[in-house]
This record gives structure tokens, C-alpha cells and sequence, in this order.
């Protein structure tokens, strides 16, 4: 397809719509005294280090993982013991290989239906900064820092896989989880087009990562400066390194955005899943769901979430300057992301930021037009 026609296609607005429950009262920040100190590496404990090489997974399918059909491929089946982070997404190939324009960063066409069930446009008439100025932390499998579609808008903040300061996407086409973190980026930056975004690389092309290096991550943008954390990895059992960074995150007023998993569950995953229920966290993240492009429920989606954003067959990024349909609650979770990031950038209190996300819900599926409104007031 030549750059032209994919031009013409990106002529686009669409609009896009997150939803939370309802909550009544205005929050208040924490109280200075309730900050967590930032410990040393050293002080997270051997108990919370679990190397995720294939031959320590006795209890992980790779038939699952590694299973093709009709052009569908699963991220990560989520069928271990639990002692890793994974991300938890579908990923929906398109029928050939599109090529960005050199700069194209507004919604695509694609996404005019999920968008449109948000209200995105309308957000982004109310907020004309577009979420500049405000640094986003994507703790994930690290970005095409070269894609087109991220210009001007990614950077590399550290591979504590590597242990160095290149945060790119490593790995093949043929690997469960290449470009996961390249396509959950692609969404915040249709959203929130004019903010930054840190990668910080903790998840291999596998689909696996050490609970350490999250909480290492945690640590490290919180102290780079970062407004909103997105997570878009997930697992069934909590380490005490990742919540304590979750708990120093919220003590610097650093919002948090989890995907809650895609296993059909009666409950979000962990971390998604102490965003809601830990009074702790509660003002500072939002755990999110999906549904489909027309707010109609999908099967997989874990229930409890605090809010539902699309997360079916959105266009998104892809490594080598192509593009992907990502589908799962890792792609629900950055829509979220991107819509704190509209607020932020018209210099909204972040406090207010999760109960109104949530209060101003339809169905649960968040409306950035009516949430950015309340935000501004």
C-alpha cells in the first residue's frame, strides 16, 4: 500500500470513551507521613526474583502460547504458576503489511467505531494541549523507538533485561510477545498525542519478566519524573517488591494504569487487581477491562475492573514501521492512560483524576467527553 493511500486512510477522527464505576466524594492527596521511602535494589528481597527461562516453566504451555490459527496469535495463555508478569493480549494481524507516513500520529479510520464509543474526539476539542508536558513510564517489552508513528513522542528509559539504557523491542515476528510494547504505545499516542512516553523494558519477547525488574521500573520512573505509570502486564500472585513500588508511586501522586487480565476470571489480575480494592492505591490507579468496539461484553474479560475501554481490534503500532489489531485488556489499558494524559495536560488535579474517571462512566465504559469536562471544572 503506498503512502499515499495510507494518508488518505488516516484522515481520521474518531473518538474514544473510558467508563469506571461510580464514586461520590471528592478524594483528598495522602498524607505526607504515609510516604514510601524508595529502597535499595538490594532491600527487595531474593523471595520476589523468579528467572523466567522456558526451562523453569515446567508448568507452562508452550503449545498455547505458541498457537497460530487464521492469522490469530496469543500473546501469553497465562497457564503458569504464576511467579511471572505476561502480557495478556491478542494480537490480530492485518490481512498485509501497511506502512506508516513518516509523522502520522492522530487516530486511525480503523479505530473510529471503539473510538467513537469514548468520545475522543470531543476530549481532544476540550483538551488542546493533547497531553503536553506530561511524561508517561510504559513498563512493558519495550518500544520501536524508530517507528514512525511514535515520532517525536518515545524514548528510551532503561532495559533491566539488557541492563542498559536501549529500551527497543527485541526479538522476532515469530516471538509471543514482539511488539506488544510498540502496539500498547501506538494507543496512547492516538489518544494523548503531544505526551511523552518513557519505555521501560522488563518483559521479554517470550511474553515472561522477573517481578524485580517491575519494581525496579516503578522506582525509576516515579524518581524520572513520571505522571502516569502504565502497566499493561499482568499475574495471579502479588509480590510484596511490586506493591511496595506501587505504594511509593502513589506517595508521590504518580497515577497507575493496569490492564486487568483476559482469563474470563471473577476478578481483575494482579497488579490491576490492588488498584482497586487496596485503599492504599485506590486515588492513584485505575484497574481496566474491556469490551468490544460497540460496548458490547466480551467473554474473556475479567470482571471487577474500576473501568472498561475498548480493547477488540484496535490499529495500533508494530515494529519495522508496520502496524497491528491488538486485541485484550493490555490495549483497553493505554486508551485509560492516554485519557489521564488529556487531563494532566490541561493541568487537572490528579486526585480527582480516578473517582472521576469512574463516577462519569456510562455502563462502566469510560467517556472521555464528559470525564475531561468534569476534570476541567
Amino acid at each position: 500500500m503506498s503512502h499515499t493511500s495510507v494518508l488518505k486512510r488516516l484522515i481520521l477522527i474518531t473518538t474514544v470513551l473510558l467508563s469506571l464505576a461510580s464514586c461520590s466524594q471528592t478524594p483528598k492527596a495522602p498524607e505526607a507521613t504515609a510516604e514510601v521511602q524508595n529502597p535499595e535494589i538490594s532491600q527487595l528481597g531474593s523471595a520476589d526474583v523468579f528467572d523466567m527461562t522456558l526451562s523453569d516453566r515446567s508448568n507452562y504451555q508452550t503449545t498455547a502460547v505458541r498457537w497460530w490459527t487464521s492469522g490469530v496469535k496469543w500473546w501469553v495463555s497465562g497457564t503458569n504458576s504464576g511467579l511471572e508478569y505476561w502480557t495478556d493480549a491478542v494480537r490480530w494481524w492485518a490481512s498485509a503489511v501497511r506502512w506508516w507516513a513518516e509523522g502520522v500520529f492522530l487516530p486511525a479510520p480503523d479505530n473510529s467505531k471503539p473510538f467513537k464509543l469514548i468520545n475522543l474526539d470531543k476530549a481532544q476539542l476540550l483538551a488542546p494541549n493533547l497531553g503536553a508536558g506530561v511524561n508517561i513510564a510504559l513498563i512493558d517489552t519495550g518500544v520501536d523507538l524508530n517507528h514512525p508513528m511514535l515520532t517525536g513522542a518515545v524514548k528510551s528509559g532503561w532495559d533491566y533485561l539488557g541492563n542498559d539504557s536501549n529500551a527497543s523491542e527485541e526479538g522476532a515476528d515469530t516471538d509471543v510477545a514482539y511488539g506488544h510494547g510498540t502496539a500498547v504505545a501506538g494507543l496512547i499516542r492516538q489518544v494523548a498525542p503531544k505526551a511523552t512516553i518513557t519505555a521501560f523494558r522488563v518483559i521479554t519477547s517470550d511474553g515472561s519478566g522477573r517481578s524485580r525488574d517491575v519494581a525496579k521500573a516503578i522506582y525509576d520512573a516515579v524518581n524520572g519524573g513520571a505522571d502516569i505509570i502504565n502497566m499493561s502486564v499482568s499475574t495471579d500472585t502479588l509480590t510484596s517488591s511490586v506493591y511496595t513500588a506501587m505504594l511509593y508511586a502513589a506517595s508521590k501522586k504518580v497515577l497507575i494504569v493496569a490492564s486487568g487480565g483476559n482469563s474470563g476470571g471473577n476478578q481483575p489480575l494482579v497488579p490491576a487487581l490492588q488498584l482497586g480494592n487496596d485503599p492504599l492505591l485506590d486515588l492513584s490507579g485505575l484497574s481496566v477491562g474491556s469490551v468490544n468496539g460497540d460496548g458490547s461484553s466480551v467473554s474473556w474479560n475479567n470482571k471487577g475492573n474500576e473501568v472498561l475501554a475498548p480493547g477488540v481490534n484496535l490499529f495500533t503500532a508494530y515494529p519495522g514501521q508496520r502496524v497491528v489489531y491488538g486485541t485484550g485488556s493490555s490495549f483497553s489499558a493505554p486508551l485509560v492512560t492516554g485519557a489521564l494524559a488529556l487531563a494532566l495536560g490541561e493541568n487537572a488535579n490528579n486526585w480527582k483524576l480516578t473517582t472521576l474517571a469512574q463516577s462519569t462512566s456510562n455502563g462502566g465504559i469510560i467517556d472521555m467527553s464528559l470525564f475531561l469536562k468534569q476534570a476541567l471544572k
